[in-house]
């Protein structure tokens, strides 16, 4: 759901949503992967559906029209949430993520082994001194 500004009250209210809502520190890849998986409910899809289908046919009562902007801020909560946790996920995490949401992923996979590393030793080549240009381009 977009975040639709019909008038001044919405931009306050998306703008309040965003100064109102704090993260302490950041969020670790689980967090961000729960806050991911925070949905609207089908009661809940369903109902916003049903509203839409009133509203293009000018048929809301203001009952209604209030429950449809409440839907809109909660979605536009919701967007701000998930924008947070993307950000603190990496692209191979939000990959995974994405692939867990359809259900193709069955099982993680192990990350890859770190290669030890060693530190740098120039080999020398007979006849070359070794400057510091012949290290740094040996490299």
């Amino acid at each position: 759901m977009l975040c639709m500004k019909r008038d001044d009250s919405d931009n306050n209210s998306v703008a309040a949503c965003q100064h109102v809502v704090q993260f302490d520190g950041e969020l670790s890849p689980d967090e961000a992967r729960a806050l991911l998986r925070v949905r609207f409910s089908q009661h809940a899809v369903d109902a916003m559906n049903a509203l839409a289908q009133k509203a293009r046919a000018g048929s809301l009562t203001p009952q209604e029209l209030e429950d449809l902007d409440n839907y809109e801020r909660f979605g536009c909560l919701l967007e701000i949430l998930h924008s947070k946790a993307r950000s603190a996920l990496t692209d191979l995490e939000l990959f995974y993520e994405d692939l867990r949401r359809s259900g193709l992923l069955v099982s993680e996979p192990e990350p890859p082994a770190q290669p030890p590393t060693e530190p740098f030793e120039p080999v020398p080549i007979v006849g070359e001194p070794l400057s510091t240009t012949v290290i740094s381009e040996r490299r």
